[in-house]
């Protein structure tokens, strides 16, 4: 939209207003010649020619590519860089007297050029091409990161490129003796801790920055212990177990079950195993007990190997001389029929007597030799004892529930909400069920609406009442009567020509419903327009030195009674602060010259702060709280190798849309600190390949122009982490050429600029407070026992209204799903004891969308 503005360095867009105004001066000239002769002068000079260096063709992005156009003998150069024919007096068209020097190429462009020399003579318009290709891109894998043996790491890239890199921390030089090279892929040896370093470069000379990533190979195992050890003691104790020279977990039992770091034996199903970080304290003892343990570093290493035996740690504590004795396994359900248990004591020398399903008494039960096998389908109650030197444990119980089948159970959902299903990170899903009815996607994409034609409409908006103003590059200032957003209606057009300039482009319009105002800015200034009457707008002032750059107007906002202007005065980005309190007598307030070092090409205003976005990409923030002495605070550069293109603030947070020569994204900056702001989220939308031209906020919804992307929607109720909600594709605006720039919600209609036909407007189907968009319905955990899984039967109450759903069911709380049809059975392959289900619904039609009632599972478990 303002590319010249955005691209060019300060001193190139001087020059080039000046040889602009020359080449009009100079046309002026030859068209007051024309009218006093009929001949046009010739000459036997050899023929007109221009010449384009460097030669059109494909260049690195790093090559920092600037053009120089030149002429056979003296002449006049005209120029566009968006591939329109140059025609002097439009904004878009620059000039001067050749050569022209370090014209900026910083993104694919249609240089188009022609030349008219002293005489008259003009050569043919010609348009050659300059690509510039993205430098290659390189990724490793496996990722950086910890590891417990030596790797092989794999840098690819995304293009054929050269990869250079080093072993030992130092950047890579190519030709130097500790750097290495390879055509992408390359295998890379890391046998031990390392930081590799590397960059990617292709055929071109194109160079990506040099990235790190660091490796770390450790294999020693860790190593744990008790504090204090087993022993006797005459009083119950406290033990801490740590790893001591290591992070990880620590695993440990303290009922005699050797312990696992299977998850299923972490207390599911009557599993003892429990389970600690680095450090587990006051484990209370009051009776004579083993702690058996182990630890597992961060990176995978086991304290003790596969094959040692025993496995862990054993430490015995013996309080009040009375033995330690458990039975292996512990008493639980079992599906098989026949299982063999083994009863342990220590002291070695202990007895220990059993019996089963009797309370065994010394002289009736059986002296422990060998392991017990106990048998048959049912419950049996296995009943021990030990004694040592005279001293007797309490008797011991284990109940083993053998060939047990655990029924399937049910659990079932009724949807109760007919208004929104709430994502939380922390919670997943909540379904509200405040009021009956039924769960569906009660959202749909923003519906097209009409498609309204007009002149070359790719600035600016403003509303008023009903009305749409829209400031049209060349065709003035155009009211629309909007009161029915599917039935706009042009009312009038306000033909702007200030001083007699007879050209654009009019950038930017800004309404005041109190002042009942218009400002609409042109070249070097701005008019404010009386829209009391919209039907008939009228000027009643003009600022006519707002700016000093012919193709870069000045941009502007009115807040209350002031009216703020970005715009340049001697030959600075300078801050302009009116009062139009009396709107037909302006009165300058301040100014202030240099308030950024780049032309301002976005400003807001938020209380007593106002943010200005910049052709580099910075966002400065001015304290206007003393109108006369707007004071600067902190500055911050939004994203690095771009030109800011829109703002949109909600609370201290600036969300600002830039472009670049890789496309546009949109960063969240915080200015909760003004002196400090910072960058909290560099990239929001989720492709950064089209330019972003327009960012809207309206309650907590923003709407962001994403070239042919289309206009993305988010919910913004948490500032930080925007929540996509839908997207507004060029198929659904019915062209394939959309073209989105500014955009604004009013009255639960989107009006979107669309420079390749005039503005669109769609419905908005969402309250902008409480609205869902999100096809997706994430369950909790449904399997509050704990209980192994073995599969899960689905069915389900549900309309489709010609559209579907998809639902699938994890065993793991979310790490392995499964597919799963209504009616159907489907068997685990993974086990798990965390059960949840999703439902995934699609539309069949703009206004189609599937109906959910109730969501049944049958659960049937592993045991």
């Amino acid at each position: 939209m303002n590319y010249f503005r955005k691209a060019l360095k300060k001193e190139d867009l001087l020059f080039l207003a000046n040889t602009l105004l020359v080449a009009l001066l100079f046309f002026s000239v030859l068209l007051f010649s024309s009218c006093h002769s009929s001949q046009k002068k010739t000459s036997g000079r050899g023929k007109l020619a221009v010449m384009a260096y460097p030669a059109p063709g494909t260049y690195p992005s790093n090559y920092h590519l600037e053009v120089t156009l030149s002429t056979s003998r003296d002449a006049y150069i005209y120029l566009t860089l968006d591939g329109s024919i140059p025609v002097p007096g439009r904004a878009t068209t620059f000039g001067g007297k050749a050569p022209i020097y370090d014209i900026p190429i910083i993104q694919d462009t249609w240089l188009c050029y022609y030349a008219v020399d002293m005489e008259g003579n003009q050569t043919a318009t010609n348009c050659v091409s300059y690509h510039i290709k993205p430098p290659p891109t390189s990724s490793v894998y496996p990722p950086p990161g910890a590891y417990n043996h030596p790797l092989k790491v794999t840098i690819s890239t995304n293009i054929p490129a050269i990869i250079y890199y080093t072993t030992d921390g130092m950047d890579p030089v190519p030709g130097s003796e500790d750097t290495s090279e390879g055509d992408a892929p390359v295998e890379v040896n890391i046998p031990s801790t390392l930081l590799l370093k590397y960059f990617a470069e292709d055929n071109l000379g194109g160079r990506e920055d040099i990235h790190s990533a660091r490796y770390i190979i450790d294999t020693t195992p860790p190593h744990s212990e008790a504090s204090p050890p087993g022993g006797d003691y005459t009083h119950s104790v406290s033990v801490t177990l740590r790893i001591t020279n290591d992070v990880g977990t620590i695993y440990y039992t303290t009922d005699g079950e050797d312990p696992s770091d299977k998850s299923e034996d972490l207390y599911a199903n009557g599993g003892s195993t429990r389970i600690g970080k680095v450090k587990v304290s006051d484990i209370k003892l009051n009776s004579s007990s083993v702690i058996k343990f182990f630890a597992i570093d961060g990176v995978g290493n086991r304290e003790f190997p596969p094959d040692a035996n025993p496995p862990y740690h054993a430490e015995y504590y013996v309080i009040n001389d009375v033995p330690v004795l458990y039975a292996n396994p512990k008493g639980r359900y079992y599906s098989e029929t026949s299982i063999t248990v083994e009863l342990d004591a220590y002291p070695d020398d202990t007895k220990i007597y059993w019996a089963l399903d009797e309370q065994p008494l010394e002289q009736r039960s059986y002296l422990y030799k060998h392991p017990i096998i106990i048998s048959g389908l049912g419950d049996h109650d296995l009943y021990f004892f030990g004694v040592r030197n005279g001293v007797y444990t309490e008797t011991k119980k284990e109940v083993y529930h053998l060939g047990y089948v655990r029924p399937p159970e049910t659990y079932s959902e009724e949807f109760t909400s007919t208004d929104y299903i709430d994502v939380t990170d922390s919670t997943g899903v909540v379904i509200n069920t405040s009021d009956p009815g039924t769960v569906r996607l009660d959202t749909y994409h923003a519906t097209f609406l009409q498609n309204v034609n007009s002149s070359d409409v790719d600035l600016g908006f403003g509303y008023y009442r009903g009305y749409l103003l829209v400031a049209e590059r060349f065709g003035g200032m155009v009211v629309y009567d909007v009161s029915v957003p599917s039935q706009v209606k042009k009312i009038t057009t306000f033909g702007i020509n200030p001083g007699n300039t007879n050209t654009g482009p009019y950038l930017d319009v800004e309404a005041s419903e109190n002042l009942q105002i218009a400002a609409v800015t042109y070249p070097l200034g701005a008019l404010i327009l009386d829209i009391s009457d919209p039907t008939s707008p009228r000027q009643i002032a003009n600022f006519s030195a707002l700016s000093q750059i012919f193709y870069s107007p000045p941009v502007v906002k009115i807040e209350d009674s002031y009216l703020y202007a970005g715009g340049y005065k001697n030959n600075n980005p300078t801050l302009f602060i009116y009062d139009i309190s009396t709107p037909s007598s302006p009165s300058l307030v301040s100014t202030m010259e240099g308030v950024t070092n780049a032309a301002v090409t976005d400003l807001e205003v938020n209380g007593n702060s106002l943010y200005l976005f910049t052709a580099d990409g910075h966002i400065q923030l001015i304290d206007i709280t003393d109108k006369q002495n707007p004071v600067k605070k902190g500055k911050i550069l939004a994203c690095t190798n771009c030109s800011g293109s829109d703002l949109a603030v909600y609370g201290d947070y600036v969300y600002a849309g830039y472009n670049s020569s890789q496309g546009g994204n949109l960063s969240i900056v915080s200015f909760s600190d003004p002196v400090s702001p910072a960058v909290v989220k560099k990239k929001v939308l989720p492709l950064d390949n089209r330019a972003v031209n327009g960012v809207s906020i309206s309650g907590v919804m923003m709407t962001v122009s994403n070239g042919n992307n289309g206009v993305w929607f988010y919910d913004i109720s948490d500032p930080l982490n925007p929540l996509k909600k839908d997207l507004v594709t060029p198929q659904m605006a019915h062209n394939n050429a959309f073209e989105p720039g500014e955009n604004l919600i009013k009255n639960n209609a989107l009006f979107v600029i669309d420079a390749s036909t005039g503005f669109r407007t769609f419905e908005v189907p969402y309250n902008l407070g409480d609205y869902l968009t999100s096809g997706e319905i994430l369950s909790f955990n449904v399997n509050p026992n704990q209980y192994a899984l073995k599969g899960v039967k689905l069915d389900v109450s549900q309309t489709l209204n010609k559209g579907g759903v998809d639902y699938q069911v994890s065993p793991d709380g979310g790490t392995t799903w499964y597919d799963i049809t209504p009616g159907n059975y489907v068997e685990f392959g993974v086990e798990g004891n965390d059960l949840r289900w999703e439902a995934l619904l699609a539309r069949g039609g703009p206004q189609s969308s599937p109906v959910l009632d109730r969501v049944t599972l049958t659960i049937y478990y592993a045991e």
